[in-house]
């Protein structure tokens, strides 16, 4: 008689130790939360049906996942990162203006700040945001790079001060819309392991652009369509695709950055799958419609209220690609107390790491 295998007890202790600091943190995953009323209009949008001819790639999933599910996820992902998500101009049939990179550093200051003083010594420090996939807009250093230079969605004053304000490191990509978190169930993880990283992914890129926006119009409070992001994450069996948005509890006061699902697609499913091609080609279509109209309209008012000087920040600590190694990177500029969430100084942790900051 065979005995049971019981579950491994550190994936699953990691896995319920993550959610609980992100729920330290206020970011919330799958809750059930409701979407706000523009918000949900927004999906609903994202659903309506699209007049031209469905993509062949929903097709090519279903052929070639079983191949990818007995593969790691780096093999995974590169057998199907190009049927579900989006590539750009230098690919057949790529996108204009658009750049697909993978594992990016995001930049770790635009992270939620611990909204108690408790928080951090109970849960330390959120790890460092890295989608498996992101995508964004093409920057003008990868546009001209190529020859003839591909098509640039701002130009090269909109994309001075874009990455004056990049939240990816090196600035590899302006202004983030789609991320996606790739595990490999063969080898035992999950959507829920996914879900955890995309949430920090999503948490991050709401709070960048909830502080860009903040910069750019002070007398107002930027809106969830305009800071909200979408991410994706598939085990080699199902897609998930999520919305995050930043909100205010009316009981608590507190700042709560949700993560939700808007669409789930079985890939062995061709009308599952053709239903969220749909929807993320109607996204595409605002990525590069409203979306990228609204941040262009921002981007001289920005540049007006920008804090006055950039600094560069050396360091040395380990991050998820480099060990030991002294990081050099230029430090975002984050808003002022006066306009922005601030850090509540009394949640900082009391081991700080030493900077030396040098004028540039």
């Amino acid at each position: 008689m065979s005995v049971p295998r019981n579950p491994s007890p550190t994936r699953k202790d990691t896995a319920i130790t993550d959610k609980k600091q992100l729920a330290g943190y206020n970011i919330t995953v799958d809750k059930g939360v409701a979407l706000p009323e523009a918000l949900a209009g927004f999906v609903k949008t994202l659903q309506r049906a699209r007049e031209q001819e469905s993509s062949p790639h929903a097709r090519a999933i279903i052929d070639t996942r079983r191949a990818a599910s007995v593969e790691n996820e780096i093999t995974a992902r590169k057998m199907m990162e190009e049927h579900i998500l989006f590539r750009g101009e230098g690919y057949p049939g790529g996108v204009k203006g658009l750049t697909l990179k993978d594992q990016v550093n995001l930049v770790k200051d635009y992270l939620p700040t611990p909204p108690r003083v408790t928080v951090p010594e109970l849960w330390g420090s959120l790890a460092r945001p890295q989608p498996d996939s992101c995508i964004g807009y093409i920057t003008a250093t990868e546009a001209t790079a190529h020859t003839p230079a591909f098509a640039m969605p701002f130009t090269r004053e909109e994309d001075d001060m874009a990455d004056w304000y990049n939240v990816v490191h090196n600035a590899d990509t302006h202004f983030p819309f789609l991320t996606a978190q790739w595990k490999a169930a063969i080898f035992g993880e999950n959507q829920i392991h996914a879900s955890l990283q995309a949430a920090r992914d999503g948490a991050l890129i709401v709070n960048y652009m909830h502080h860009f926006y903040t910069l750019a119009y002070p007398n107002r409070d930027p809106t969830q369509l305009e800071t909200c992001h979408f991410s994706m994450t598939t085990e080699g069996y199902t897609i998930i695709l999520w919305i995050h948005w930043r909100e205010v509890d009316p009981e608590d006061g507190e700042v709560y950055y949700r993560m939700e699902e808007v669409e789930m697609a079985r890939m062995g499913k061709l009308d599952d799958l053709l239903d969220m091609r749909r929807m993320l080609h109607n996204y595409l279509d605002f990525a590069f419609g409203e979306r990228l109209g609204s941040i262009k309209e921002a981007l001289p008012a920005f540049w007006l209220n920008r804090p006055k000087r950039r600094v560069k920040m050396t360091k040395s600590q380990s991050s998820t690609t480099t060990s030991g190694s002294e990081l050099r990177f230029d430090l975002p500029i984050t808003p002022s107390s006066s306009v922005g969430e601030g850090l509540n100084s009394k949640a900082v942790s009391t081991k700080r790491i030493k900077r030396k900051l040098t004028d540039v």
